[in-house]
């Protein structure tokens, strides 16, 4: 009987491994490209840009948007699930500097959202969305009145599209230079919560001396003679 010990075995198997692991990623590839009606092959042998049947992007996706009216262009890139973009896609300047994170759902933010500026990649922004599932539409939902500074307020709204992302929760702005937060706002249902200052009490001045409040028989006797010519004592 032949004997192989561990090392041998697994010399053996290496082979056997590549072979698996290669037709594991050409029969994956190539069911991939047989839902898509055109694509493109990646670097990395990923199959992108994929247009299915439907005529819906589908899959991992690269998106080139040229310099517009002085706007500068720009590249994105992440998954599209059925034409609507899902999950976290990145957006790079032309020079592959990265300006953004955004999260989405059924095609519109949903989640944390980050903004960077400059080579080095500074945050300056950071947002947070929550997208409403395209199965509500018309139903009505109760949202704090934006007329109402204080939020205590209410509105009823209806959900009228299936592309609808409501602000939702802290929004965060960053000073470019020192790195810190310069403002911050907080968002309920699309209305923004402003907070409620409290009134402090009045600091009380330990050298102001000290006043006797009159009784309120004093006070009333000095009410009734008030306005008439006959003096009276006042007890001092």
């Amino acid at each position: 009987m032949l004997k192989v010990n561990n090392k041998q075995l697994l010399k053996l198997m290496k082979p056997i491994n590549i072979l698996f692991s290669l037709f594991f990623i050409l029969t994956s590839n190539t069911v991939v490209v047989a839902q898509c009606k055109s694509f493109f092959i990646g670097i990395n042998g990923d199959t992108l840009n994929c247009i299915n049947y439907k005529n819906k992007k589908d899959g991992k996706w690269i998106n080139s948007v040229a310099e517009l009216r002085g706007e500068p262009g720009y590249e994105e890139e992440g998954l599209y699930i059925e034409g609507k973009k899902e999950g976290l896609w990145k957006k790079f300047t032309l020079e592959g500097d990265k300006l953004a994170e955004e999260y989405y759902r059924w095609g519109v933010k949903d989640g944390p959202c980050k903004y960077f500026k400059g080579n080095d990649e500074v945050l300056i922004k950071e947002e947070s969305w929550m997208a409403l599932d395209p199965a509500r539409i018309g139903e009505k939902i109760r949202v704090p009145d934006p007329a109402d500074p204080k939020g205590r307020k209410y509105i009823i709204k209806t959900i009228t599209d299936d592309g609808v992302a409501l602000r939702n929760g802290e929004w965060k702005y960053y000073d470019y230079e020192t790195k810190r937060i310069i403002r911050t706002e907080m968002y309920y249902m699309d209305s923004m919560v402003v907070p409620e200052v409290k009134k402090e009490a009045p600091i009380k001045d330990k050298n102001k001396p000290k006043t006797t409040e009159k009784p309120k028989a004093v006070l009333d006797f000095e009410k009734s003679k008030k306005g008439k010519k006959n003096k009276y004592v006042d007890g001092s």
